[in-house]
């Protein structure tokens, strides 16, 4: 898919009542993608698996809601360095990430996550999971408050910024020991699980 000139948005709907994935696609001159997913079956959690290896789109946006405690989620694996990953507006929606081994293969990996207006009912909700191999997490809380789950990356150092309300229901991994969020404006509710060096707080 060639999107040509200008700002091309690529918008993908998957109504999940069993697990479903894509295995691949590859575009040009796509610069964003919208997934979103719509619960078709309350009773049971399902999850959309995408391989983004050759997708080639610098931000992609979860859109969706389903029920408490049976969460569907999206998981994207194979995503490239620099991509910008959001959840707008979704409801109890999980999310995992699996970044390219070329782009995990030194230190220092960093990582991107953009929430706006999420919400989670219970601790068990809107949980984000990012494998191994990202050491500093970024998450980027902008104009509507948003609610997660677990926030799980394996990585050290957690960056805070945006203007709008975050709060992480469940402890941070032991692993994380350092929050920065010397540029957010907004509160920040977060519980950390480090009992062995105290986490270092900045903002």
């Amino acid at each position: 898919l060639n999107g040509g000139q200008g700002t091309d948005t690529l918008t993908m709907t998957a109504t999940l009542a069993a697990n479903a994935s894509a295995i691949g696609f590859s575009t040009t001159s796509v610069e964003k993608m919208s997934v979103n997913i719509i619960d078709n079956d309350a009773a049971a959690a399902h999850t959309m698996t995408m391989n983004m290896l050759n997708a080639n789109i610098p931000a992609i946006t979860l859109l969706g809601s389903t029920k408490t405690a049976v969460a569907d989620g999206l998981t994207l694996t194979n995503v490239a360095e620099g991509t910008v990953v959001e959840m707008a507006g979704t409801a109890n929606m999980d999310l995992t990430l699996t970044y390219a081994a070329a782009f995990l293969a030194g230190t220092g990996d960093a990582a991107t996550l953009k929430v706006n207006g999420v919400t989670a009912t219970s601790a068990d909700d809107s949980d984000v999971t990012i494998t191994a191999g990202i050491e500093t997490l970024t998450i980027n809380s902008s104009s509507t408050a948003s609610k997660l789950g677990d926030v799980v990356w394996g990585g050290a150092a957690l960056t805070v910024t945006g203007d709008a309300a975050l709060t992480i229901q469940d402890a941070l991994a032991a692993t994380a020991n350092t929050i920065d969020a010397s540029a957010f404006t907004g509160g920040l509710t977060v519980t950390t699980a480090n009992v062995t060096d105290a986490t270092d707080v900045d903002g």
